[in-house]
C-alpha cells in the first residue's frame, strides 16, 4: 500500500525572521558609524580662518583709530589756530542794527547798493568773496558802491554765531574787515575765542566785544534776517541783488570782476 512521504523541504526564501531584522539593522548601522568617522570637511582650516578674522579684526580697529586721532587733532587745529588779518580795507561808521534790516557798509551817496546774502560758513560765497572781493573793496572804497549785508544762518550750528560775531563788529565800527576776514580765514572751525582774536586784528574792540560774542547779543536780530531772506524768497547763498534787481544764480557762479563792474556799470 503506497504511503505518502513527504518530500525534501526548501529554504524559505525569507529566511529567520529575528537573524532578517538583525541583519537589516546593522546594514543602517554602517553608514551611520561611517559618517560619524568621516572627518568634517575643512576642519582642519578652522584654526586657521579664526585667526585671520582676529587679524583683520585688530587691523580694522587700528584704521579706526587712527582716523579719529587724525579727526580730533585736524578740529583742535582749527579751533586753536589764530585767524590771520586781511589785506587793508576802508573804515567805515559804526552800524545801527534793526531787525529785519543788514548791515551797511559804504558810503551812503553811493550811486549803486550791492546786496549780498551770504553765509559765513558757506563754501560758494567763500569762493564769490575771493574771486570778487577786493574789486567790491575797490568800489566801495570809491564810493561808487554801498554794501547791504546779510549774514545767513542755515549752513551749519556755527552759522549763526559768526552772524552774531558779525553784527558785533559792525556795530563797534570794524565791520568791513572783519566780513572779509571771516571769508579769509574760511578754514576755521571759528571758536569764541577765535572770533574774539579776529576783533583784535582788524579794529579796536570795546570791553564789551568779547561778551558780545559769548553771549550772541545778537541773537534776535540774526534770526530777523532769516526772516527777512524769507520773505525775498532768498534760499541760497550767495544771492545777489543789484539796486533792488536780483541776479540769476548762474551768471553771479561764473562772474569775473569785468562782469561785476559791467553789471555795476549797467545799474548805473
Amino acid at each position: 500500500m503506497p504511503t505518502n512521504k513527504p518530500g525534501p523541504r526548501k529554504p524559505s526564501r525569507s529566511g529567520n525572521p529575528a537573524v532578517r531584522t538583525a541583519a537589516a539593522h546593522q546594514q543602517q548601522d554602517r553608514p551611520r558609524q561611517s559618517a560619524r568617522t568621516r572627518p568634517a570637511p575643512g576642519r582642519g582650516s578652522g584654526p586657521r580662518q579664526s585667526r585671520q578674522r582676529l587679524v583683520l579684526g585688530v587691523l580694522l580697529a587700528a584704521v579706526v583709530l587712527i582716523v579719529i586721532v587724525a579727526v580730533a587733532v585736524i578740529s583742535h587745529q582749527r579751533s586753536a589756530a589764530d585767524p590771520q588779518p586781511p589785506a587793508a580795507q576802508p573804515s567805515f561808521a559804526p552800524v545801527t542794527l534793526t531787525n529785519g534790516q543788514p548791515i551797511r557798509l559804504g558810503h551812503d551817496d553811493a550811486g549803486v547798493t550791492l546786496t549780498l546774502f551770504e553765509d559765513f560758513n558757506c563754501p560758494h560765497c567763500a569762493d564769490f568773496e575771493k574771486n570778487l572781493g577786493p574789486t567790491i573793496t575797490d568800489l566801495q572804497r570809491s564810493g561808487r558802491v554801498e554794501v547791504e549785508l546779510y549774514p545767513m544762518s542755515f549752513v551749519t550750528k556755527r552759522s549763526p554765531a559768526l552772524a552774531n560775531a558779525m553784527a558785533c563788529a559792525a556795530t563797534e565800527g570794524f565791520g568791513q574787515p572783519y566780513w572779509v576776514g571771516l571769508f579769509a580765514n574760511s578754514g576755521l572751525s571759528w571758536s569764541d575765542d577765535q572770533l574774539i582774536r579776529l576783533g583784535t586784528l582788524v579794529g579796536k574792540p570795546s570791553r564789551d566785544f568779547a561778551g558780545c560774542i559769548r553771549s550772541d547779543a545778537h541773537r534776535a536780530w540774526v534770526d530777523s534776517i532769516t526772516s527777512a531772506a524769507s520773505a525775498k524768497n532768498v534760499t541760497e547763498t550767495p544771492t545777489v541783488f543789484i539796486n533792488g534787481v536780483r541776479q540769476p544764480a548762474d551768471k553771479v557762479s561764473s562772474w569775473t570782476a569785468a562782469d561785476l563792474k559791467s553789471a555795476i556799470g549797467a545799474a548805473t
